[in-house]
């Protein structure tokens, strides 16, 4: 008869780092890909989910890693020391990197980083691209702006190369949802957003 597995066994945790490391996403074969300092610079790793075989996807340096794909071949980075905010993707099984966009990232951070939807993210099918190209506004949660939706050649596959926004609106049987960011839904047509509502009281009061 088989032994049954124990309950602590099957929910037990392991470190893959005893650094500051962020924004981790399941990569190829059993690793984990994120992003981590080293000195001032930062750079994309990959580790085995055991946290052994730490090594650089590359030697470039980067700003902020997007997304990794779901097929987990791709990772979306936007590299440093680029004003013009290009996005590119490093294939995980080795190679060079992809450009996917000359002008659209703005890093997923700020104050609102967590609740700020990405600003690129495939379907949970891999069948769309979801775009968010513009800056954010001044308030990260706004319903301003848009978002473009592209069916993909194939699930998981990267974007034609574009330059910015104006290239995306222009490609065959995109999208607009009018909304400044969305986090995607089982299809096309149903996702989540952020909306935020502003309440103020005015008192008045006694003074001696």
């Amino acid at each position: 008869m088989a032994t049954p597995i124990s309950e602590p066994a099957l929910h037990q945790s392991v470190q893959l780092s005893s650094e500051s490391n962020t924004r981790a996403f399941f990569g190829p074969a059993g690793t984990v890909v994120f992003e981590a300092k080293e000195g001032q610079a930062r750079y994309l790793f990959r580790v085995r989910e055991d946290g052994s075989r730490r090594q650089k996807v590359s030697a470039e340096r980067i700003v902020t890693l997007a997304r990794v794909s779901p097929d987990r071949r791709w990772a979306v980075v936007w590299p440093y020391g680029d004003d013009l905010r290009r996005l590119v993707a490093y294939p995980l099984n080795g190679g060079e990197a992809v450009p996917v966009c000359e002008n659209c990232s703005d890093g997923d951070g700020g104050p609102a980083r967590g609740r700020t939807p990405p600003v690129l993210a495939w379907s949970p099918d891999a069948e769309y691209l979801y775009l968010r190209l513009q800056w954010a506004p001044s308030d990260p949660l706004s319903e301003t702006g848009k978002t473009y939706v592209l069916r993909l050649a194939s699930a998981s596959t990267l974007p034609p190369v574009f330059k910015g926004e104006t290239d995306v609106a222009s490609m065959p049987g995109v999208q607009v949802i009018p909304r400044w960011g969305i986090f995607p839904g089982p299809r096309s047509s149903l996702y989540a957003y952020t909306h935020a509502a502003t309440h103020r009281n005015l008192y008045r009061i006694s003074v001696p």
